[in-house]
């Protein structure tokens, strides 16, 4: 009984075990890391970019890298958003912006069925400010007096967005206050801990309300009136809501996003409004979306933004030299100021002017190339119309201009530049086959540029009827002529200027947020714009200052560069995953299209964690082309995975054209990249003083003749400035000394079982010297390693003697004084046995044998330890001297010796006999000949006499006998016949 209750405790213990439900071992990061350039967003906003802060919106999505798509408009009345091709179908995106404005006239006032509308999207809705508020017709959903918050609009619009609207915020009319957004729920990653929010009060901006979550919804932030006579009054500031039933998720963001005013109009100076803080802005947009997708906000995988600077027109209107001067001078100090690296581009003029080619071009680049490696020349068609061009007469321009530059050595003229309406499909064919690029250079790119065959003319742009190497850039207003008739301000009202500056930009900031995100765009200054440096320097600035401030970790590299990293826009990041310091995610490029071979080559991703690239892996295979946070890798379907921590190796910081390989061992670090032939290819290396690296005490080694390569190296910054010209490809290794040592020749000595085998090498280094020699051998899956002696300039190992038939595999390691190894492929020898078994002397017996008597002979055979082994013995002999005549006789092992018989022999012969022994190796030895002779006479000779003698005397015998009985018979007949 005791056993029974016993068992049955222990059952209700242990059974209730395997249903307990343990709680599952978690990584380090709850969340996958967040991937915003796979999340499609459509922002419906108003149109007025910056009065109305639609465009400012664009670009804090933009600064994380999310797939925008935009509709605006500041027409309300025009907008049917059931039909139209940008909105009526909401179930593309994955997160759906609706932004306010300006009350009774943003682009969100609706009908009842567009309220529906967006209210029925299943996906991620974030309403701000006013967005539905207001009838498109009435401007108001009022029913009677202020009954606007039970109307049944604003109803779907609660219940979508799990909250409730009460009032508008301050009383019985419509405020829009000053005040404080405070975060309530710290669960959320990311947020800002409180946004500052500023009005001007003009009584039409966006009006504010009080509202509160519904169960199930949270409030984010709240917001809390400062100054004015409702100061102090709160109401929620952002609401989060997931419907437990269909996993929508609604947001709500109180008050205006942003918004500008002209002040004091005319004045072209800009004061913003609302939420001022553009990195406050940024996160608390990208932070409610990673957390509706349950994705980590502190480590982003993107694409790496990219833009270009390009200096373009040199001397293109004829001034004179020293006015050039002057001008790259403060290009110089402009892009230096910035840390930019420049596109440097040569146009040549509409004409063949012998004095600007023979003369002016020269002497500019002579300064160029003391400055710059990575540059490159255009032209633009010599100023041609040649949309009215046959395409060989383009192609037969193109290679007369290529000429001209060819001529002064300019190897890399990769681009066309054009004006407005000087180009078409049969100029892009015509690049097309002579492989180059196209930038747009026109005033008004949307109106008589590229925006004549392409809409989104600010995005990426790739000519989809052709299969060849043609991306088209656009340039920006920046710099060009869309601001160039201000300039001649600049001495009276330099701040006017500045101001007219800033005032385009603002203009057309989402577009070019968008154009970074979607491509790259190129911003193109021609040479007078640094006639004098405050004009120059300014403009640069204010592309630098503007582009940094809405995509922060932007690029800007040269055009060709550029273009190695087309493809970003259209790969995929998926499976993305974080456990610990390790992300791991899959890259499929499969959608990049094939039409730019070298665009194709490269993508460029930015990883964005709360700690700096240590390692790279791709496909488990190591890959050391990064910097703090971006991997450049090959446009290829891959695994990547991603180690954080302290960066301890050599990084390749920039690279024209595609690098293929690199490598890094401790010691050295060896690149391998791609160009088209004769291109020149630069790349710089930020070096770590680290290991091999510490100080300059060491050097850059590349295969090529050395007048088609150089280096440099700034110890102040580390970086390392290889370039070479290249007719496809190029391999360079830096290091205190890269070139592993030389393994001449390895011989061995005798090879036999009995022997240990000495082993000496040949081997020598040129930069350093020999560390270590190491021999090593296998005779089985093991290998030994035998540390070699150096004497008289050559080096020695010994391997013990081994048994016959061993297989003995064999290598040579060598390491110089810096650690380069370098290792032979294995050899392989057989031991051998060139010493024959050792033969006793026979014994015998009987030594003198009688006739017919055979003889018993026994010898010991035997082999030394490791030899071959004996294979057989065989007794030999032969009779009377008769050494041509041989006889064998195989003997048989027994108890240690070798026997056999000597057949019997007659009486008086000589038998001469000796043993032969042959081992496995094939060794023969012989003992000497022995004889002996059997005793008694030889019956052949009496057998001789008896056949000679007694076979005659036989028949006379038996004639006589026959002869006596018939004579004898017939005589007694003849006796008794009757007379």
């Amino acid at each position: 009984m005791r056993r029974f209750l016993l068992t049955t405790m222990i059952a209700m213990l242990v059974i209730p075990l395997f249903y307990f439900p343990f709680p599952t071992i978690k990584a380090s990061s709850e969340f996958a890391p967040f991937t915003p350039h796979e999340v499609k967003v459509l922002v419906v906003s108003p149109a007025s970019v910056y009065f109305k802060g639609g465009g400012y919106l664009i670009s804090d999505l933009a600064r994380y890298g999310f797939n925008v798509t935009q509709h605006t408009s500041d027409n309300a009345t025009a907008v049917d958003y059931l039909s139209d091709q940008t909105t009526s179908n909401l179930d593309q995106y994955d997160v759906v912006i609706l932004h306010g404005g300006f009350f009774g006239f943003p682009p969100t006032t609706v009908s009842l069925e567009e309220v529906n509308h967006f209210t029925n999207y299943g996906g991620i809705l974030i309403v701000i400010g006013n967005a539905l508020f207001g009838n498109e017709s009435t401007r108001s959903w009022w029913d009677g007096e202020d009954k606007v918050f039970v109307s049944e609009p604003i109803q779907k619009l609660e219940q979508r967005l799990g909250v409730d609207f009460t009032e508008y915020l301050g009383g019985g009319g419509a405020w829009h206050n000053n005040g404080t957004f405070a975060l309530t729920d710290g669960l959320i990653k990311g947020l800002p801990s409180c946004l500052s929010y500023v009005t001007n009060h003009p009584f039409s901006i966006n009006y504010q309300v009080v509202l509160t979550a519904i169960e199930g919804g949270s409030e984010i932030y709240d917001f809390t009136i400062l100054g004015g006579r409702f100061s102090g009054k709160k109401t929620s500031g952002v609401t989060y809501y997931k419907n437990p039933a269909t996993g929508a998720v609604g947001i709500y963001i109180q008050g205006s996003f942003i918004y500008a005013t002209e002040e004091p109009t005319g004045s072209f100076q800009i004061r913003y409004f609302g939420f001022t803080d553009i990195s406050k802005r940024s996160s608390l947009l990208a932070s409610l979306i990673a957390h509706a997708f349950g994705a980590d906000i502190n480590t982003i995988i993107k694409p790496q933004p990219l833009a270009s600077i390009r200096l373009d027109y040199l001397a293109g209107r004829g001034w004179p030299e020293s006015y050039l001067n002057v001008s790259l001078l403060n290009f110089h100090s402009s892009v230096s100021k910035y840390g930019i690296i420049p596109t440097i581009a040569f146009t040549d003029v509409p004409y063949f002017d012998r004095k600007y080619w023979n003369t002016t071009v020269p002497n500019i680049l002579s300064q160029l190339k003391g400055k710059y490696r990575d540059w490159e020349y255009s032209s633009s068609l010599r100023n041609r119309n040649s949309s009215s061009m046959m395409q060989s007469k383009i192609e037969v321009l193109i290679r007369n201009i290529k000429g001209n530059f060819t001529a002064l050595g300019m190897d890399q003229f990769s681009t066309i530049a054009t004006f407005a309406g000087y180009w078409n499909q049969t100029t892009l064919d015509a690049m097309a086959s002579e492989n180059l690029h196209l930038l747009d250079m026109s005033e008004h790119p949307e109106i008589s540029g590229l925006g004549k065959y392409y809409l989104d003319w600010w995005s990426l742009r790739v000519v989809p009827a052709l299969t060849s190497n043609v991306i088209v850039h656009s340039a920006a207003k920046m710099g060009w002529w869309g601001e160039a008739e201000y300039f001649t301000q600049i001495d009276s009202t330099p701040n006017v200027a500045k101001n007219i500056l800033h005032f385009e930009y603002s203009k057309d900031r989402d577009k070019w947020a968008l154009a970074v995100v979607n491509g790259f765009p190129a911003f193109a200054y021609g040479v007078w714009n640094f006639r004098r440096n405050e004009v120059g320097t300014y403009s640069l600035q204010t592309v630098y200052a503007n582009l940094t401030s809405e995509v922060p970790d932007i690029q800007f590299v040269p055009l060709v560069e550029a273009g190695l990293y087309f493809g970003n826009k259209w790969m995929r990041i998926e499976n993305s995953s974080r456990v610990g310091s390790t992300i791991e995610f899959d890259v499929d490029s499969s959608a990049v299209p094939e039409v730019v071979s070298i665009g194709k080559s490269m993508l460029w991703l930015r990883v964005n964690a709360n700690e700096t690239i240590r390692e790279v892996l791709i496909d488990g295979k190591p890959w050391y082309y990064f910097d703090d946070y971006s991997i450049r890798l090959p446009a290829n379907n891959v695994h990547v995975k991603v180690t954080l921590g302290d960066r301890i190796t050599p990084t390749v910081a920039r690279t024209v054209y595609k690098v293929v390989n690199t490598t890094w061992d401790i010691k050295s670090f060896d690149v391998t990249a791609t160009s088209m032939p004769g291109y020149n290819i630069t790349i710089r290396l930020l070096v770590p003083e680290v290991g091999a690296f510490v100080g300059d005490q060491w050097n850059v080694f590349c295969s090529e003749p050395q007048d088609k390569w150089g280096y440099g190296f700034d110890a102040s910054s580390r970086v390392l400035l290889f370039w070479a010209i290249s007719d496809g490809s190029v391999t360079f290794q830096a290091g205190p000394d890269v070139v592993p040592p030389v393994i001449w020749q390895i011989d061995l000595s005798f090879i036999d079982y009995y022997v240990n085998v000495t082993v000496k090498a040949n081997v020598t280094d040129l930069q350093t010297d020999i560390r270590d020699a190491i021999f090593g051998y296998s005779i089985s899956s093991d290998w030994i390693n035998v540390t070699m002696v150096p004497e008289g300039g050559l080096y020695f190992a010994e391997i013990p003697a081994l048994p016959y038939g061993t297989v003995v595999h064999y290598k040579l390691y060598v390491s110089d004084n810096v650690g380069n190894w370098n290792v032979t492929e294995i050899f392989s020898y057989n031991v051998t046995d060139s010493i024959p078994p050792h033969v006793e002397t026979p014994k015998w017996g009987p030594v003198t044998p009688s006739v017919g008597e055979s003889v018993f002979v026994r010898v010991s055979v035997s082999e030394p330890e490791n030899a071959s082994g004996v294979r057989d013995v065989v007794l030999g002999y032969f009779l009377d001297g008769d050494i041509g005549t041989f006889d064998w006789v195989n003997m048989t092992l027994e108890d240690d010796f070798w026997w056999a018989y000597i057949p019997g022999q007659s009486g008086g012969r000589e038998v001469t006999f000796f043993v032969s022994a042959s081992d496995n190796a094939g060794n023969i030895n012989k003992t000497r000949n022995i004889s002996y002779t059997v005793a008694g006479t030889d019956t052949s000779v009496l057998l001789m006499a008896v056949l000679l003698i007694g076979v005659p005397a036989t028949v006379v015998a038996i004639g006589t006998i026959i002869y006596f009985v018939k004579f004898r018979k017939a005589k007694q007949k003849i006796a008794h016949e009757p007379k």
